[in-house]
């Protein structure tokens, strides 16, 4: 059986519009990003400095720094503060409660860093890790008296090997400037062109002493033969080996009142302490009918930098 088509009917192909819901879609109403907040550092490592805040610029007290770690980048924001005996707290603020090294320079990259070992402790605990004191260097010139030297070079040992040299500044003043001197090679190359009136020397670290340290004045510089004799024997028999709780004890004790019986005019004797060639830094009294001592030494006389 066959089919025919007819040839002339339209074909008309079914269509439809496609069905839109124009039904509007509910969103969740857009509100403020929850920001997770930073984490808090709970360690902090404390510092002791023997003088008050306002005294750490004049003093020259040098910068701090927290060495990084693998688990923590470095830490050079320090807040200070006073405690009620007028000295200074310098504290740091970190997250990791491990072993940290403390950095001591003069300045910013001075390239002649000081290092010492500290452990953190929670923050708030009050707990001091190192102790440090600003001391301005002195010469004995006679039983009764100490001067400022005008000349010369002071050398501060550790542990028997040399940390620092200063040079004095001489022309008739007694500040002195550092040089990059250390245990293996002497020079007369300055860290910087800038003048310091004292030192800072390490008290206690980590509640434990100081290593042993030696101070030595001389009127003209070391030979490399005189430092390659420094030994410990040496040094106790031509330097002076410091007691710091001596120096730092000091610093607590009032001044000596003057002798009521007059003196003569070249012989006026030193109201200070003497703790050999260190003076530390606290009040000093003095007024004198010369300032000059003698051709490389002057007198010790109140200053507003150690009032």
């Amino acid at each position: 059986m066959s089919i025919d088509f007819d040839s002339s009917r339209k074909v008309v192909r079914a269509g439809y519009k496609p069905v839109v819901d124009e039904t509007a879609l509910t969103r969740p109403a857009e509100g403020p990003v929850q920001e997770t907040p930073e984490k808090a550092p709970e360690q902090e490592i404390n510092l002791k400095l023997y003088c008050s805040p306002d005294e750490l610029n004049t003093l020259q007290t040098g910068v701090w720094l927290l060495g990084a770690t693998d688990n923590e980048k470095a830490v050079a924001q320090w807040k200070k503060q006073q405690t009620s005996e007028g000295d200074s707290i310098l504290t740091a603020q970190c997250f990791e409660a491990e072993e940290k090294t403390l950095y001591h320079d003069l300045f910013l990259h001075s390239g002649q860093s000081d290092a010492y070992t500290v452990m953190p402790n929670p923050t708030d605990s009050q707990k001091i890790n190192a102790e440090f004191i600003p001391v301005k260097l002195a010469v004995q010139v006679s039983e009764t008296r100490l001067g400022w030297p005008t000349a010369g070079y002071f050398y501060l040992f550790s542990e028997g090997k040399l940390t620092k040299e200063f040079k004095v500044a001489g022309d008739g003043r007694w500040t002195f400037q550092v040089t990059r001197s250390d245990a293996s090679n002497l020079t007369e190359e300055r860290l910087s062109e800038h003048h310091y009136a004292s030192i800072l020397l390490p008290y206690k670290i980590e509640g434990q002493p100081a290593p042993e340290q030696h101070l030595l004045y001389r009127e003209e510089k070391l030979t490399a033969d005189e430092l390659a004799q420094a030994s410990p024997d040496w040094l106790n028999q031509h330097a002076m080996t410091l007691d710091m709780d001596q120096v730092v004890g000091i610093k607590q004790t009032p001044l000596l009142e003057r002798s009521a019986e007059p003196t003569p005019e070249n012989e006026v004797p030193s109201p200070i302490e003497t703790v050999a060639a260190v003076h530390p830094y606290g009040d000093t009294w003095g007024r004198y009918n010369q300032h000059e001592i003698d051709a490389q030494t002057v007198n010790i006389t109140q200053s507003p930098s150690i009032a």
